[in-house]
């Protein structure tokens, strides 16, 4: 990952503004049983 992190600083000096986004998706898999996943706004609510 280095390069690639090296790459991305090199590209964002480069600019005069660097827009930093934040993905805030929520999958629901309420209901189905499936392995790893974890609590999203609350306990009994189980996602990714």
């Amino acid at each position: 990952m280095e390069p690639y992190w090296q790459c991305s600083a090199e590209q964002m000096r480069a600019c005069d503004v660097v827009l930093c986004l934040d993905d805030t998706t929520r999958l629901n898999f309420n209901g189905q049983d499936i392995a790893g996943l974890g609590p999203l706004s609350y306990e009994a609510q189980r996602g990714m």
